[in-house]
């Protein structure tokens, strides 16, 4: 018969101990910094949404003007509706989105509680 042949392994040992996991400690000196990131961290996805007031771009079309304006009504944002729909009939006083803009104007005014704005727009 044919010998049989036994192989041993070495036993292999894991090469990374494990180590309990330190907590996290802040130092008040660094408190402020951690305060000021998270409140930027906040802020970033709420411009990005349109919450925080956008500059208007001068290079804006009347239709561009008028769809912002209509999008800041439609989310509750009169103020800054009512100064987009005054900037495009400022720039676009004959244009085809005035007319509406006007009306559009008028509806922000009331919503804001100024009626005597809403009637005489």
């Amino acid at each position: 018969m044919a010998d049989s042949i036994k192989l041993s392994l070495p036993l292999v040992k894991p090469a990374v101990k494990l180590v309990a996991k330190p907590q996290i400690t802040v130092k008040p000196q660094n408190l402020k910094r951690l305060a000021l990131l998270l409140f930027a961290i906040t802020l970033l996805p709420l411009a990005a949404c349109g919450i925080i007031e956008r500059e208007i771009d001068e290079k804006s079309t009347a239709e561009e003007l008028y769809r912002s304006a209509k999008r800041d009504l439609r989310n509750g944002n009169f103020l800054t509706a009512v100064e987009t729909f005054e900037t495009l009939g400022a720039r676009f006083p004959f244009g085809n989105f005035t007319q509406q803009a006007q009306l559009d104007l008028a509806y922000a005014y009331h919503r804001q509680d100024e009626h005597d704005n809403a009637i005489s727009t």
